[in-house]
């Protein structure tokens, strides 16, 4: 056939685009971008614009390219962020002449990504850096952790008046300012400017008040005065601090925190300072030491111990950053309870309120969601073992009806796990990641130390396998490596976070023979931040230290109850609590205790991903506009993405005595609730986005007034602490004056706290005593009112008798259980704390369990005894004075290998029907009935699937129960070696009187009948177990 050619047609296809760049109605398009149209064939000319919302054209540049036939616009100026603007290309022609139809379409900018973590949102504050000193922009870190999110981070190379006249706190990091500088900021301060200084400048010696003293104080203390305003609600223990601080005597300025050489002896050189300048309001502070430098000290360890095995158990560990071995530890033990390091960052916050407070209140970010004063951060480490879909449901049956993941109203975990873990199919990892739980991989180094290279090898090596197995899931965004290998100072985070991984649990407080069962924090903080590299620069991964682990001798649920109590009560050490439970069962008793402690406290247990997303939101959120014209304080607040539940908080004390008496959202009256935060009264409420007015009402000439006065004795010991409460009308100071003679009220304390609730503890009492006081308060305005009034009998309290009578003990006793766990139960005659003690011969019998809640029935856990072993044990109980008391001397035998239940977390994972129920109101829980005793009951329960991990050959049971008169109880079992009972499962079988069970299989699971005539008391079962041939399984941990 022939092909012909017309070489006469007429062109008449007008030309078209075929593609643009940004597609039509694209989001989250950079500001950066350019605009482009490609066209179906060469045209020579044509026209683009591009508008904005409101249909004004943006300036920009057009250039066709007829290599590529694109037609491309250049915006002059970056687009703005979050904005919708609209394409219009038209009168493009090609060779003959055909035009194309106009096209139009629309896109829509991103949001600008946050800035830096050394940089700041903008605000009334500012951080002064230098380039010769990284650790001071970790000041950034600091206020963004006390969610003061106003700070704007400013060079000191680029110092002036006009600069520092934009902000109404300048905190200056520890970097040489020359006279010019410190000429400029000295009067910035006469001005009304609030300077805070860290390791300061001798050229700002005389602007702070202070007279440089010959030598320094290395690696010291500083003990807080708590009758100071800044220093009211701060832990009044001395704590530690590392670096050098200089030493200085006050000449104007007053001591806010004292030197101590070691944590008992006191120098004469103070360690903050604070000094008011001129008659504008000015003041200046100093920190005689660099405190950001000291945080990541604290936070990091001894920079000069990385590489060093200290421990002298390898690898190289974390804790080998403070293991002192022959030197002195890096962390004081006797004071590790307390968060040493949070504590001067709050010290440094009350700073920064107090010295602003006369020129406006500076509103802050509460560091969780929904004001949550604590969270506990559940992880698990599964070696291959298969225990996490286990543990994952476990947490599934123990999370409360409705909850809800995004409000941390769920129990989720991190689990940890080598690609080859058994049980976890990819199918399966995606169905629990969907419900909130985070699935990451388990990096190991094989327990051998690592460089760089090779570190960052196992991670390639690892995440392969991991991506493999599991190709549904996200990348890992939080790790924990295995054996906790630390080999040097920052490798492990910067490998992190090249591979995604930006939060690490690496510190762990390890091992048992240092810890000695002391809870508290290795790292003095209890609270998730950036990493810094060896020369102080902020890296973008948050380390959450490990606090609690199931292989460290920690005991529980003493150790977490500690941790919760402190955080919850009036020490106020805030935190969220990592913990390692291993997850290579799917279940185990400290995880039981974590879990029973959590409901308990009312705390949420949250993944590692949830952490990172709301640490993520939080630090990205911000306040702006802050301004204070004529008593109203207004301000607009921006929420980061995932900060859901984000508080804010409002100090109630504003400029003059002013006080907070309304709050609006864009005209709509916003509730709020206030509550004393480290000494200083703020009004908490829900941070939505959207612009706020504050109103402080003026004080008025009103008389303070006071209400609600009482006076409580905690216990009747042979030096009882009295703590005196009372309600004033405005926030106002505390301070109680007492004595044995209503004529001689000769003992003072004090505290310089701003709040309307008002709380002092008169310490070290005499028993059985009258003691006569009077309480005295005043405002910001420096009215003083006391109560009872000067003139008038003082108020009267009297403390208790000694109580020197010991608890009574009974109904101890002991219930062992396979797998090396046993049972301990009794009853005391009043509320008492808890201890078991445990060993082979009465003349070794150790503290291994205990429990400082004050109760009358008390039962504990004990694990990690070994099989087929005669053991000796009692319980010791102490009441609120201190008498103690000790049960008798029990014996019993461990059982060999097997599996139990003793709690109600385990016993949770199965199912009931009828009148049966799981109490977890029991200290450990039971299986029991519901319901009155007027009508007869009956009810079956059904447990969860128990795994024994290979396949045995089953033993006989064990348990611990009551059965009343009228009552009944069966025990039934049936065994199969599939994870879910099918067909191949053998039927129930009743476990006969001689707790026989027969059988050969890897599961088990149990069945409890139970019934109760009418007037009959309920049967309980506390605790089960079923033992077998095989051996106990060889626990996986991190410390081997």
């Amino acid at each position: 056939m022939d092909v012909v050619f017309d070489t006469n047609a007429a062109d008449t296809t007008a030309p078209t685009v075929v593609s643009t760049v940004p597609s039509a109605d694209a989001t989250a398009v950079a500001v950066s971008t350019t605009v482009s149209a490609t066209f179906s064939e060469n045209v020579n000319s044509g026209a683009m614009t591009l508008t904005d919302p409101n249909g004004s054209t943006v300036p920009a540049t057009v250039r066709y390219d007829p290599d590529t036939l694109t037609l491309t616009l250049t915006p002059n100026t970056q687009l703005n962020p979050s904005t919708r603007y609209s394409v219009s290309v038209s009168g493009a022609k090609d060779a003959a002449d055909n035009t194309m139809a106009p096209l139009t379409w629309s896109f829509t900018t991103g949001a600008l990504p946050p800035p830096g973590p050394d940089q700041g949102p903008g605000g009334p504050i500012a951080v002064v850096t230098g380039s010769g000193n990284p650790y001071s922009k970790y000041l950034a870190e600091i206020l963004r952790t006390e969610g003061l999110n106003e700070f704007a981070t400013v060079d000191v190379s680029t110092l002036s008046a006009g600069t520092l006249s934009s902000y109404d706190v300048v905190i200056l990091g520890a970097v040489p300012v020359d006279s010019g500088q410190a000429g400029l900021l000295s009067s910035w301060v006469n001005a009304g400017g609030n300077l805070i200084a860290m390791k300061p400048s001798s050229t700002l010696s005389g602007l702070l008040g202070l007279t440089a003293s010959s030598g320094s104080v290395s690696d010291g203390y500083l003990k807080v005065d708590t009758a100071t305003g800044p220093g009211a609600g701060i832990v009044s223990d001395t704590i530690q601090f590392h670096g050098s601080a200089d030493r200085y005597t006050l000449s104007g300025a007053q001591a806010i925190a004292t030197l101590y050489s070691n944590a008992t002896t006191a120098t004469s050189n103070p360690a903050v300072t604070l000094r008011s300048v001129g008659s504008d309001g000015g003041q200046a502070a100093a920190f005689s030491y660099d405190l950001p430098r000291s945080i990541v000290a604290m936070r990091q360890g001894n920079q000069a111990w990385a590489g060093q095995e200290r421990d002298g158990q390898a690898p190289i560990r974390s804790d080998d950053l403070y293991f002192g071995g022959r030197s002195t530890d890096w962390v004081n033990l006797n004071k590790v309870a307390i968060p040493q390091a949070d504590e001067q960052q709050r010290l440094l916050t009350n700073l920064i309120q107090v010295m602003n407070r006369d020129r406006k209140p500076l509103p802050r970010f509460w560091y969780f969601p929904r004001s949550l004063k604590a969270v506990i951060i559940g992880t698990g480490d599964d070696h291959g073992n298969g225990g996490t879909p286990g543990r994952f449901n476990q947490l599934l049956a123990n999370s409360p009806a409705g909850c809800s993941v995004t409000d941390w109203t769920c129990f989720r975990y991190s689990s940890y796990v080598y690609p080859n873990t058994p049980g976890l199919s990819n199918s399966a990892a995606v169905s629990y990641t969907n419900q909130g739980f985070e699935v990451g991989v388990h990096e190991t180094t094989n327990c051998q130390d690592y460089t760089p290279s090779s570190l960052a090898a196992n991670y390639a090596n690892d995440l392969a396998g991991w991506r493999a197995r599991y190709p549904g899931l996200p990348s890992p965004v939080s790790n924990r490596t295995h054996c906790i290998t630390y080999s040097d100072w920052s490798s492990q985070p910067k490998t992190e976070l090249a591979n995604g991984m930006r939060l690490d649990g690496n510190y762990y407080y390890w091992p048992g023979s240092w810890v000695q069962n002391r809870p508290g924090f290795m790292t003095g903080s209890g609270m998730p931040m950036r990493f810094a590299d060896t020369d102080g620069t902020m890296l973008d991964i948050y380390q959450a230290a490990t606090q609690m682990t199931d292989e460290s001798d920690q005991t529980f649920p003493f150790t977490i109850d500690r941790l919760l109590d402190n955080a919850l009560g009036s020490t106020g050490y805030y935190g969220a609590f990592t913990a390692n439970m291993h997850t290579d069962a799917s279940t185990e008793p400290p995880s039981d205790a974590l879990i029973t402690s959590a409901q308990l406290h009312n705390v949420p247990i949250v993944s590692g991903k949830q952490m990172l997303t709301w640490l993520d939101g939080r630090n990205a959120s911000a306040y702006k506009d802050i301004n204070f014209t004529g008593n109203t304080l207004s301000f607009s607040i921006a929420a980061g993405t995932g900060a859901t539940g984000l508080t804010g908080m409002l100090p109630t004390a504003g400029p003059g005595g002013a006080v907070l008496n309304g709050l609006t959202r864009s005209g709509n009256p916003v509730g709020f609730t206030t509550s004393t935060i480290k000494g200083l009264e703020y009004a908490t409420f829900n941070a939505a986005d959207g612009d706020y007015v504050a109103n402080y009402a003026p004080q008025g000439s009103a008389a303070l007034t006071f209400s609600a006065l009482s006076a409580d004795t905690e216990a009747a010991t042979s030096s009882p602490d009295t703590t005196l409460t009372w309600t004033t009308s405005r926030p106002a100071t505390s301070e109680v004056l007492i004595g044995t003679s209503a004529t001689a009220l000769n003992t003072k304390i004090e505290l310089a706290d701003t709040t309307r609730k008002h709380s002092i503890s008169a310490r070290r009492l005499k028993p059985g005593t009258k003691y006569y006081y009077r309480v005295v308060s005043t405002d910001l305005k420096g009215n003083s009112r006391t109560w009872p009034a000067v003139g008038k009998t003082p108020a009267v309290f009297t403390t208790p008798a000694v109580d020197s009578r010991a608890p009574k003990i009974t109904s101890a006793r002991v219930t062992p259980l396979p797998g090396g766990i046993a049972t301990l139960r009794w009853t005391t005659n009043e509320p008492s704390t808890a201890q078991v003690r445990i060993g082979t011969s009465k003349t070794d019998l150790e503290p291994v369990a205990g429990a400082e809640e004050l109760a009358t029935d008390h039962a504990l856990v004990l694990t990690g005894l070994d099989p087929g072993t005669t053991y000796l044990i009692n319980g010791v109980s102490t009441d609120a004075a201190g008498n103690s008391a000790t049960s008798g001397t029990l014996q019993f035998v461990t059982p060999g290998s097997g599996v139990s239940e003793q709690t109600a977390p385990s016993f949770k994972r199965g199912t009931t029907s009828g009148a049966a129920t799981v109490d977890d109101q029991d200290p450990l829980g039971r299986i029991t009935l519901s319901g009155g005793t007027t009508a007869a009951r009956s009810g079956t329960f059904v447990s969860g699937v128990l795994d024994a991990r290979a396949m045995v050959i089953w033993d006989r049971a064990n348990w611990d129960a009551t059965l009343p008169a009228a009552t009944t109880g069966t025990l039934s079992v049936r065994t199969g070696s599939t994870a879910t009972p099918d067909a191949s499962w053998t039927g129930w079988t009743k476990v006969p009187a001689d707790r026989r069970v027969s059988g050969a299989s890897r599961y088990l699971q149990y069945r409890v009948q139970l019934t109760a005539k009418a007037g009959a008391k309920a049967p309980s079962l506390w605790a089960v177990g079923f033992s077998d041939n095989g051996e106990t399984p060889a626990k996986e941990s991190e410390g081997r």
